[in-house]
């Protein structure tokens, strides 16, 4: 499919152009119980007191709903969307017990990877991960070209660009895509794995369409994200990673009313910030909601 050009920034008017690298985002599934209860084992009520009973096998069952879609050692790809450098999108996607269409699909994955830079939100703490391990459970090599080789510097992944790690400066933040959308006046994560799981099994063959929509919609909003912070732009070459690069001089434009400030040599700076309005906070993080404050 083609998307929406005006999907992509809500302030651009321009048409959608080429981008840098090819967005894509991983959705998993939750296999059969059997299948579970062999991975995790089944309910226990060994040295559980009968009036913990019904509150420990409420949590085991809460475990099997859950834990699948964020565990690749049981929890299959069902889905991967892209939006790529063209500005087309697409979402290949199989049923959940399907082994070899997601075969199919991690070698596609591998596939689009040999033809350039690929981006996501969070994908060095999940996709990344996922499709590892998913590719290590089919026997599917995963490409040299993809991981550093053992004993280098720096350890991790190549050809992989997280707009949320340049988003956050850095691993430790982990902004959800939900919030960081709602900050430059997007309409938030729309295919969170929860949600997108349940659209994806749903018997109305509508709700696996819209399941499809929201997670394009994801790309998007992940792509213009990418867009306002200068993130989709060329990568730097192998030089310039390494440091080797000298920077280029940038020259101070004396009709520039804020030539008078240019200094020569490093300066020292330090900001401060202000609680911003509680409308706008409210936008990004939400209505209080008693239901998440624990008692005890």
């Amino acid at each position: 499919m083609r998307v929406d050009p005006s999907l992509l920034l809500h302030w651009a008017k321009a048409p959608l152009r080429a981008m840098h690298q090819t967005y894509f985002k991983i959705q998993t599934g939750i296999p059969s119980r059997e299948v579970l209860q062999a991975f995790y084992g089944p309910f226990d009520p060994t040295g559980v007191e009968p009036a913990e009973l019904e509150k420990k096998q409420a949590e085991y069952e809460a475990k099997l709903a859950a834990d699948p879609l964020k565990n690749p050692m049981v929890g299959p790809i069902v889905a991967i969307g892209y939006l790529h450098r063209d500005g087309t999108a697409e979402v290949p996607g199989v049923d959940v017990d399907d082994p070899e269409g997601e075969a199919a699909l991690i070698r596609r994955f591998w596939a689009i990877f040999r033809r350039g830079p690929m981006a996501g939100w969070g994908i060095h703490a999940q996709d990344l991960h996922t499709i590892k391990v998913r590719s290590w459970h089919h026997k599917i090599p995963i490409p040299v070209t993809a991981i550093r080789p053992a004993g280098a510097r720096r350890t991790g992944w190549i050809g992989f660009r997280d707009v949320r790690a340049e988003f956050d400066g850095g691993p430790r933040q982990a902004t959800p895509l939900d919030k960081a959308a709602k900050f430059f006046g997007l309409k938030g994560e729309q295919a969170s794995r929860g949600d997108f799981h349940k659209l994806w099994n749903d018997p109305e063959p509508l709700k696996r369409e819209s399941a499809r929509e929201r997670l394009v919609d994801d790309l998007l909003q992940t792509a213009a994200i990418a867009t306002a912070i200068g993130f989709d732009r060329d990568p730097p070459t192998r030089v310039q990673a390494l440091g080797l690069a000298k920077p280029t001089p940038v020259a101070v434009n004396s009709e520039d009313p804020m030539g008078e400030f240019a200094v020569e040599g490093p300066t020292n700076f330090d900001i401060e910030t202000a609680p911003g309005e509680l409308a706008d906070i409210k936008r990004i993080v939400g209505e209080f909601d008693p239901k998440n404050v624990k008692l005890g």
